[in-house]
């Protein structure tokens, strides 16, 4: 049971710090951050605290799929460590976290300061074993019931794709129809001209028949920006507005939605098509010539300024995950190239440019020296042939088992549920094994590496979109945080290189 503190009115009052958070909520369905406040007010005025602040976080998610911080609670977790509040009080506990490694810090926080925590009537002080075993268990459940509703979501985006109904952004050249009372969608269609606007259903099949007709990607976002066309997705920041790009015509030009097409990606695997139930904007095919030029390696096109710089875009942060960028400083007239995490909740991440280029070729180059290295890059050690074998076997082993699944469903000695149930867990067996029977050797590039009598030389040689692809190939490569912040002095451990490949490549 949680310990219940009650005020003792020959002391002061404590110091309360009113928290609330709500996560996307479309359809405002859920309760909202008004409602959480006013009840955390409530419970500080029975219990006779003094509210020193209230946060709110509004449309922020805090399970462990988050993406980016919360600012709200950074100014939480300041407040508790300041000394400035003794009971931090939320609705409920889901509402300060649904992610067991942040409620672990804050455990930590409240312990270390003396602060208590409030929630659902309850306040507990987390310096006792009871209180922290009942914090404990919510927060387990809090992160269970948000994985339990991510699962839930897939589930309905994949059954919404199979049924050809539409599901996250608007394609380019139609438009949603929502019922006015519910606010639920009632259909797709296309954006046809109306309302004092030219429609971009028109636009759309412009692009395909001048395209169809010859003129190239380049040519048609320059029309477009010369014409004044909306563009898809319009940036926030007006100032960072690019306009139409060659690369903007290609992805409306490719998107399976104007041709009536309803694409669905499960996490990690390829997309899988259904038939739409909105009306096309092209036949297929249309998109069936459109893909086929589009994906021709001999027509020409022009692939924009080629890479200067080994790491930019192929390293990542190893904070948030994002593809590092190039950048340099200057500074009193000195130059310093680094590259860096420009991703504006982050920014985690500058590490100096030369030594990381230099650890990095070191790395790929101890690999390709070693005799064993080239086997594996091949794919054809003991090893990779053995687990080829095994792969194989276990396909065999379940299609066999699908097979009889199958026809069990068909004999209708199984319900469509059992069926499904069943069958979904075997798919994603066989899409596994069946990627172990192939041979997953290297590119041409690093081969190439691997074969030539001076390594060295032959690195020298490459250019660098070449040298990116032995990289790329060899590694997956990862740039961390200085341990101290502000620190100048070159540390290799900054750079992470994890081994790509089948089996391990011995360095």
């Amino acid at each position: 049971m949680p310990t219940h503190l009650r005020v003792v009115r020959a002391t002061e009052p404590l110091r309360a710090l009113i928290y609330a958070r709500t996560s996307h909520d479309p359809r405002k369905r859920g309760r909202a951050t008004e409602s959480q406040v006013a009840d955390c007010r409530r419970e500080a005025e029975d219990q006779g605290w003094n509210v020193v602040d209230t946060i709110v976080d509004d449309d922020e998610s805090a399970s462990t799929r988050a993406k980016g911080t919360r600012e709200g609670w950074e100014r939480v977790i300041a407040a508790i460590g300041s000394g400035d509040v003794d009971v931090l009080v939320t609705w409920e506990f889901s509402r300060a976290t649904r992610d067991l490694e942040v409620f672990l810090t804050l455990r930590k926080q409240l312990q270390a300061a003396g602060v208590l925590l409030s929630y659902k009537g309850d306040l507990y002080d987390l310096r006792k074993v009871k209180d922290r075993r009942r914090v404990a268990h919510d927060a387990v459940d809090a992160e269970s019931e948000a994985d339990e509703t991510s699962e839930r979501a897939l589930r309905a985006k994949a059954r919404l794709a199979e049924l050809g109904l539409p599901a996250g952004s608007i394609a380019y050249g139609y438009r949603r129809v929502y019922d006015p009372r519910s606010g639920d969608l009632v259909r797709q269609e296309p954006d046809e001209p109306g309302r004092g606007e030219e429609g971009t259903a028109a636009v759309v099949r412009e692009l395909v028949e001048r395209f169809l007709a010859g003129t190239s990607l380049n040519q048609l976002a320059v029309d477009m920006n010369t014409r004044g066309i909306r563009t898809p997705k319009p940036p926030r920041d007006a100032a960072r507005a690019r306009g139409w790009t060659a690369s903007t015509v290609g992805q409306i030009l490719r998107g399976p939605a104007i041709a009536g097409v309803r694409a669905h990606r499960r996490p990690g695997q390829e997309p899988v098509f259904f038939e739409a139930a909105w009306e096309p904007l092209i036949t297929a095919d249309e998109r069936a010539r459109i893909l086929t030029i589009l994906s021709d390696p001999a027509r020409v096109i022009h692939r924009g300024i080629e890479p200067t710089h080994l790491l930019s875009h192929l390293a990542v942060c190893g904070i948030c995950g994002v593809p590092v960028r190039h950048r340099v400083k200057r500074q009193k007239g000195v130059v310093y190239p680094a590259y860096t995490c420009d991703q504006t909740k982050c920014r985690g991440v500058y590490v100096q440019a030369p030594p990381a280029d230099d650890l990095v070729e070191q790395a790929v180059l101890a690999v390709v020296a070693n005799p064993q290295s080239l086997l594996a890059l091949r794919g054809d050690t003991a090893r990779s042939v053995k687990a080829r074998d095994e792969a194989k076997a276990k396909v065999a082993e379940l299609e066999a088992e699908v097979a009889e699944l199958t026809e069990a469903y068909r004999a209708k000695r199984i319900s469509a549920m059992a069926f499904a149930l069943a069958l979904d867990p075997l798919e994603a067996e066989l899409t596994t094994a069946r990627a172990g029977t192939t041979t997953r050797a290297a590119g041409p590039a690093v081969l190439r590496l691997a074969t030539a009598d001076d390594h060295a030389a032959a690195w020298r040689a490459f250019t660098i979109p070449e040298r990116r692809d032995v990289v790329r190939a060899l590694f997956e490569v990862r740039l961390h945080r200085a341990a101290v912040k502000g620190t100048r002095t070159w540390d290799p451990r900054r750079v992470e290189l994890l081994p790509r490949g089948a089996e391990p490549i011995l360095a």
